[in-house]
């Protein structure tokens, strides 16, 4: 089975719908541009850099003639190469001082067109709440939630020792930081 043809003599290189980069809302950097086409089918925003190798070209494209859109959510297939293009593009664009996030695909799907396949509405639930998260208030919310966020809290609870009777953890190393 064939998924994806280039013609003889023709070229994955390119941007698939670059005007994606015009809107100021959050597009979706795709692999493919049926990829892109699956996002836009849902209501999203998408582009596709038509090869994982084209990670860099299109951090190059960036750089050179910027973007009206300044967030950007990372979408390539779910396998090593979509892997190492998202850590390329996700690094390339916050060094350029865009805001960014990833989009995993959910269990089973490789990529946003078997998503949207398999189960449309699950599928543009998750491009609505990849959108959503970068509304300063949710964004806030989640990141509330995350271990970073309690380190002074912790280390709080860790010092008061009046009212908490050090646990050992197991690991020597860790407890004698923290003091037992």
């Amino acid at each position: 089975r064939v998924r994806y043809h280039v013609p003889k003599g023709g070229t994955n290189a390119g941007i698939f719908n670059e005007a994606a980069l015009s809107q100021d809302k959050p597009v979706f950097i795709t692999e493919g541009a049926i990829n892109a086409a699956s996002i836009v089918e849902v209501g999203g925003q998408a582009l596709a850099i038509n090869s994982t190798s084209n990670a860099g070209a299109f951090l190059d494209r960036l750089k050179k003639r910027g973007s009206t859109c300044k967030r950007f959510v990372v979408c390539m297939d779910d396998d090593e190469a979509g892997a190492a293009a998202s850590a390329t593009l996700v690094k390339g664009l916050k060094g350029m001082g865009y805001e960014v996030t990833e989009y995993h695909h959910t269990e089973g799907y490789n990529d946003t067109n078997d998503a949207l396949r398999g189960n449309r509405a699950a599928f543009a639930a998750a491009v609505e709440e990849a959108t959503k998260s970068f509304d300063k208030a949710a964004l806030a919310e989640i990141q509330s939630h995350k271990v970073g966020s309690m380190i002074d809290a912790f280390w709080s609870y860790v010092q008061d020792d009046k009212n908490n009777k050090p646990i050992p953890t197991g690991f020597g190393g860790f407890d004698k930081a923290i003091g037992g």
